[in-house]
């Protein structure tokens, strides 16, 4: 078989001869797909059947989350990225544990929930200062940028920096939004004099560099940090997705808002607590309360 195209003749399965390649094509059979409607409905009602819900439920909390977690799949660079399991996947789109988180603030009240929060994060040896340890925020726009700089500040003094031991970690930040915001956000860091280590993002992320862990010289003849080459890893959340397998896994994950479901599958491996919907404002509360 050959093709042309702009003068040029190329030659396609060169060593099946015509006789073979018709016998395979009289083999072939070209069935019309559902539609992209139907298909839709064929995944909810399996939704609804695997979640023992109403349609409606389904089509709410878990379809989109289905929708987004086979898109996280299809884009990741490594075929074993690629690979799930029925029951991982199930396990990403259940948002039981978010919706609960969310109802217990709603009902004891921001202020308690708050308290109990920091009180249980602080009984979690992985919160110390040695563990990788992520924290992923949304931000929505400008508004968040002041107290999202001042969780990385907490993030960069309490637990981390000049005074603690030597083998602390930094957290590292995994930020979902917008690429303007995120833009503000550490154009703020850097006007606060908190040194990041993002990879390079504006240039195009070097995962290789993210993967660096901070130089340090320790003060004195102690064991404590005298001064450090960077106080915080920051990453975009989609820069995350894209190269989570070859970041180091985490003992400890706190996911605010819904962001846990967008989260590659590797995360399911790790400790991840849900903080449910609080306003930033409120997470650096706990941030600051935790012992």
């Amino acid at each position: 078989m050959t093709a042309k195209k702009s003068g040029i003749t190329t030659k396609i399965y060169e060593k099946y001869d015509s006789d073979t390649i018709e016998s395979f094509a009289g083999h072939l059979r070209i069935v019309p797909g559902e539609s992209y409607d139907d298909q839709n409905l064929g995944v909810v009602d399996a939704l609804s059947r695997e979640y023992r819900c109403s349609a409606e439920e389904a089509r709410i909390y878990y379809y989109p989350a289905a929708l987004n977690g086979i898109v996280r799949l299809a884009i990741q660079a490594r075929v074993d990225s690629r690979r799930t399991t029925k029951e991982r996947f199930l396990e990403q789109l259940d948002s039981k544990k978010y919706l609960y988180t969310t109802w217990h603030a709603e009902v004891v009240g921001n202020k308690v929930f708050v308290e109990q929060l920091a009180k249980d994060l602080s009984r979690n040896t992985r919160i110390k200062n040695h563990f990788v340890r992520f924290l992923a925020i949304t931000l929505v726009d400008a508004r968040d940028i002041e107290p999202a700089a001042m969780l990385a500040r907490i993030l960069t003094t309490k637990y981390y920096g000049a005074g603690k031991l030597h083998t602390a970690l930094p957290w590292t930040l995994i930020v979902d939004a917008s690429d303007d915001v995120l833009h503000l956000l550490k154009s703020a860091l850097a006007s606060a004099a908190i040194a990041f280590n993002d990879g390079y993002e504006a240039f195009g992320f070097n995962v290789e560099l993210f993967g660096k862990r901070p130089v340090t010289a320790r003060r004195g003849r102690s064991n404590q940090i005298g001064v450090t080459s960077f106080d915080l890893w920051i990453v975009s959340l989609t820069n995350f997705n894209k190269h989570q397998a070859l970041i180091a896994e985490p003992n400890l994950v706190l996911v605010h808002a819904e962001l846990g479901r967008k989260f590659p599958n590797p995360i399911a491996s790790s400790l991840v607590v849900e903080l449910g919907s609080l306003a930033l404002s409120d997470l650096n509360h706990v941030m600051e309360r935790i012992r």
